[in-house]
């Protein structure tokens, strides 16, 4: 059996070769490349489906890196014994690489909440769609706060987009 490739015939086995070689040097689907195009992307938080004005991520795409990945999120606070409080926190996470097009970073930072420092835990998980359209979800807890009430991962839903 033979197949035409690119205006040259090549056995069933050559093509196999052929496509196996190109999935493993990186020009098949999941190539982070493909679809992580570089450039600035802004967005919100998601809850409950919709968007939340008050919250806000930023960061951008350089060959295969997310670098200044910065957010302002609301940190819900508990103080013994049963009252809580929100808190606007804005953290930066550290570069991360993309790999399959999605990106999975954890982190611990030093940081300054009400004057005193603490220690800052954070995740980030990036999904790189088609277009410009990027989702994924982000936690963060620091001391007695977090982006969520209720047992760990504290996790809220992301929605951004590539800016032109």
């Amino acid at each position: 059996m033979r197949l035409l490739l690119h205006r040259r015939t090549y056995s069933l086995m050559t093509a196999a070769v052929l496509v196996a070689a190109a999935l493993v040097a990186g020009a098949g689907p999941a190539d982070a490349a493909s679809r992580a195009r570089p450039g600035r992307y802004v967005g919100t938080t998601v809850e409950a489906g919709t968007p939340v004005a008050a919250e806000w991520v930023r960061f951008r795409v350089r060959r295969t890196k997310v670098v200044g990945f910065t957010s302002r999120v609301w940190v819900h606070c508990y103080v013994y014994p049963n009252s809580y409080y929100q808190l606007p926190l804005v953290f930066r996470m550290p570069t991360a690489k993309i790999r399959r097009n999605k990106v999975d970073r954890a982190w611990t930072q030093r940081i300054r909440v009400e004057g005193e420092t603490e220690e800052l835990k954070g995740r980030v998980q990036l999904r790189f769609k088609r277009g410009r359209t990027v989702t994924g979800r982000l936690s963060v807890e620091v001391a007695n706060c977090a982006t969520r009430l209720g047992d760990p991962p504290y996790w809220l839903g992301l929605r951004v987009k590539r800016k032109r």
